[in-house]
């Protein structure tokens, strides 16, 4: 045991002191309960196992603060007098840089002129994302070329996730910075499919999960029905839809057949895919692919069906199928359909918009 009025060397303080600030560059307060695990390091390291962490970092408290290094609390009740000497709640770093979460007082800058709004600012937060913005117009400004999202935060914070937690901030919301003068393009994820360019009919099919993606693609390879076979990956479909255009340059489709769930939130993902399509290709026709649906209808329902609002009735009676919604049978999941199943609907589809019977040929002659 060591001796209660045993005392640390200045250089073993300064070596734990110098590891608690690395730790914790940017905190004006350090709990004592963060730093004890520093103090038992520092301990281990240096061989010094006759000092518990709680009496070393009370004895280096007093010895940082007689020399000025820190600040220790005023208050008799932020001290613990269980330790001799008693130990600190704190440790104020008074070498810490300004927070990053607390506004910086306003000082003088030439904003570039896009920025200009900031100047009437009495407080300006994240002010370092602001004068790198600054920066990287006053560099480049309109001139610079079209960059992805996460290019283009690299280029401008070192940080190719930075970018999407600032433009949610208010200036980008409200259009006071409109996020188009970082001349950003915003990149969609990217859609899975599987192509059939030579299949007659200029269709494709986009299925809401991976199983039965996988079947209509195995049979689509011999049917070729459709010119491709996206997969839709559940409630992910609507948002993905922004990556319609680059499957169109591989294998251009003129209607978009839309297969998934026969259930309340099965249907609310259709209708929101059709919207979304509306927006990123609108020459490109929805349709629900009503074969799969009467076929998958006739299955067996397991657990609830859920509920279905207005916007998902009216899409279902505008595309003639209001009678999926019935609540007593359950929920039909769309893997309820076999790959000989999907063979046969196929077919049908194919006999349906290829009447003069193209579809078939070209299978059998595969």
């Amino acid at each position: 045991m060591i001796d209660d009025d045993a005392e640390l060397p200045d250089s073993l303080v300064d070596m734990f002191w110098s590891e608690v600030r690395a730790a914790f560059p940017e905190r004006r307060r350090i709990p004592s309960t963060d730093a004890v695990p520093v103090a038992a390091r520092v301990i281990r390291e240096t061989g010094r196992n006759d000092w518990t962490p709680r009496r070393f970092l009370a004895c280096a408290a007093e010895s940082l603060s007689r020399r000025g290094l820190t600040e220790l609390p005023a208050s008799r009740n932020l001290w613990d007098p269980s330790v001799h000497p008693p130990l600190p709640a704190f440790f104020r770093n008074t070498a810490a840089g300004p927070r990053l979460d607390r506004p910086a007082h306003r000082v003088e800058h030439p904003w570039h002129e896009a920025l200009e709004f900031l100047a009437g600012e009495k407080a300006l937060r994240n002010a370092d994302d602001w004068l790198a913005i600054d920066r990287w117009l006053k560099r480049h400004g309109r001139g610079a070329d079209m960059a992805s999202m996460r290019e283009r935060s690299y280029q401008i914070f070192g940080d190719d996730k930075r970018l999407e937690k600032v433009i949610a901030r208010k200036a980008f919301t409200d259009g006071r910075f409109p996020i188009g003068l970082l001349r950003i393009e915003i990149v969609p994820e990217p859609l899975v499919a599987r192509f059939r360019p030579d299949a007659p009919g200029r269709r494709a099919l986009l299925v809401e999960n991976k199983d039965t993606f996988r079947s209509a693609c195995v049979v689509n390879a011999d049917t070729r029905t459709f010119s491709c076979v996206i997969f839709g990956g559940g409630g992910a479909a609507s948002a993905r839809m922004r990556g319609v255009r680059d499957l169109l340059e591989q294998a251009p489709f003129d209607i978009l057949f839309y297969f998934g769930d026969v259930d309340a939130e099965g249907l609310r993902i259709a209708a929101r895919t059709e919207a979304a399509l509306a927006d990123a290709a609108p020459e490109v026709a929805f349709m629900l692919a009503d074969p799969l649906y009467e076929a998958l209808s006739g299955r067996r329902g397991i657990g609830s069906f859920g509920r279905t609002g207005g916007t998902v009735m009216e899409f279902l009676e505008r595309h003639g199928m209001a009678r999926l919604v019935d609540p007593e049978r359950g929920r039909i999941p769309q893997e309820a359909l076999t790959r000989a199943d999907l063979e046969r609907l196929f077919l049908q589809i194919c006999e349906r918009e290829c009447p003069d019977g193209t579809c078939r040929s070209l299978a059998r002659h595969d």
